[in-house]
């Protein structure tokens, strides 16, 4: 079977370095705000993190280590390599980049951006700026880029290496090329080896590893990162979780990637407020053993993906994934069954209250070898489970990204409030539709149940 023709999607297309997942959906945002956690500290007096006690700086107007101190704006380095090492120095410490483009390849393919403990790297900044908090990384495109310059595709093999207790937070990074031996072959964009560092605000592009299950974009071993509002695109491989790794990401964007998420060898994944369109060759998440570790996967949708089983999910081995409150549209397996979730060998899964519509060639696959349970759930064609309803989801416009179900939807105050999220993917509280009667009924004294949640990533807004 063919997979079908599908117009690129034109919301994608504006997505710039940072991007809010609730703009990306709803289209109501010109630009985006900088993070107001700027990865975990503020601009207020503090010792040692406020900014007159430790802070360097990097422009494109900057000099080498022998012409500037990286002290001031005026005195920057040209390079984020000098200003990192000489911040970790004096860790805690930050590192404000001026918007531009910065080659990381200067003596070989082997350079790479040192995340050091205590050192945030942010970028988005005109070049003036006194506080963190008035940088605007969509304005100031900040770009790291792999190559040792426009002209030359010779690139690093590892833009960003990571540390614990480290951020990145602001960039565009573009260009890495990790196709050497191990571990040259794996994190073009950031490698990750038994740490776990803070990304937040970026956006990973054109990283290639040597294969679309090498991680191109971020590659994480015995590492468990928190990747929050970051955007990937285009990568060989988006991420791969190894070896006793748990990334948790949270309102991030995979679109286009040759593979979106991979797990594997006793590793889990914690996936919230995420959206996955159009990823190929493994699609969106793909989930092994041996020793699968747990993957929660919540408020997120799955668009147009495709694989050979399962284009949004597969899950093997003993993987039993929790799905909750997710929406599964147009996702194509080459395989005959399971387009939007597969799971194969001795896999399982437990679906509540999402949604499963215009899969090819058929909605979900389990094998028998395990339970996969499916509750509170629209399911073209039906599927056997408590409460799974056949029935069009009335969905608002999936051609341009909205999920939302309109009025007279099935999907209004049916879903199971005792394991739907306090708000949706968008943020929006759950909205109780006076002219839709509650499915559910929560028990005496569970304060966190709520009744009339939808089923879906997305609630009814009338």
């Amino acid at each position: 079977m063919t997979p079908p023709e599908h117009k690129r999607i034109p919301a994608i297309q504006i997505a710039v370095t940072t991007l809010a997942l609730a703009c990306l959906l709803c289209g109501a945002c010109n630009s985006i705000p900088p993070s107001d956690n700027d990865g975990g500290s503020d601009d207020t007096e503090s010792e040692n993190t406020d900014p007159e006690n430790c802070r360097r700086y990097a422009a494109p107007w900057g000099g080498n280590v022998l012409e500037s101190d990286g002290l001031t704006w005026e005195s920057a380095f040209s390079s984020v390599i000098d200003a990192v090492d000489q911040a970790a120095t004096e860790a805690p410490c930050d590192v404000w980049v001026a918007a531009g483009i910065y080659y990381v390849l200067r003596a070989s393919r082997n350079d790479t951006i040192q995340m050091e403990p205590g050192v945030r790297i942010l970028g988005g900044f005109a070049g003036d700026e006194t506080t963190s908090s008035k940088r605007d990384p969509v304005a100031n495109l900040t770009i790291l880029d792999g190559r040792v310059g426009p002209d030359n595709d010779m690139a690093v093999y590892h833009i960003l290496t990571g540390a614990s207790n480290a951020t990145i937070d602001g960039f565009t990074i573009r260009n890495g090329r990790a196709d050497g031996d191990f571990p040259d072959s794996i994190g073009a964009g950031l490698l990750n080896f038994s740490v776990s560092p803070t990304v937040s605000n970026c956006r990973f592009e054109n990283n290639t590893g040597n294969s679309s299950e090498s991680g191109g974009a971020i590659d994480n071993r015995y590492s468990s990162p928190h990747v929050t509002d970051t955007v990937f695109v285009s990568n060989k491989g988006a991420v791969r979780n190894c070896w006793n790794s748990n990334p948790v990401f949270e309102r991030c964007v995979f679109d286009d990637n040759e593979g979106g998420i991979r797990v594997r060898d006793s590793s889990g994944v914690t996936i919230i407020d995420c959206a996955f369109y159009d990823n190929g060759d493994n699609g969106a998440v793909s989930l092994s053993g041996p020793c699968c570790g747990d993957a929660l996967i919540v408020n997120t949708v799955f668009y147009r993906n495709a694989s050979y089983y399962g284009g949004a999910i597969t899950a093997d081995d003993t993987c039993v994934p929790q799905i909750i409150n997710c929406t599964f549209v147009d996702n194509y397996a080459v395989s005959e069954n399971g387009a939007a979730l597969a799971a194969i060998e001795n896999a399982g899964a437990t679906v509540i209250n999402s949604i499963f519509w215009g899969n090819e060639p058929a909605q979900i696959f389990g094998n028998g070898n395990a339970p996969l349970t499916v509750s509170h759930s629209v399911v073209q064609g039906g599927y056997e489970g408590t409460d799974v309803v056949d029935g069009d989801p009335l969905l608002a416009d999936m051609d341009w990204l909205h999920f939302e179900p309109l009025a007279g939807s099935p999907c209004i105050d049916a879903a199971d409030g005792s394991r739907a999220p306090e708000k949706d993917m968008a943020g929006n509280a759950r909205h109780d539709d006076p002219s839709t009667g509650n499915n559910y009924e929560c028990v005496e004294g569970d304060s966190d149940c709520c009744e009339f949640a939808d089923i879906g990533a997305l609630e009814y807004l009338p």
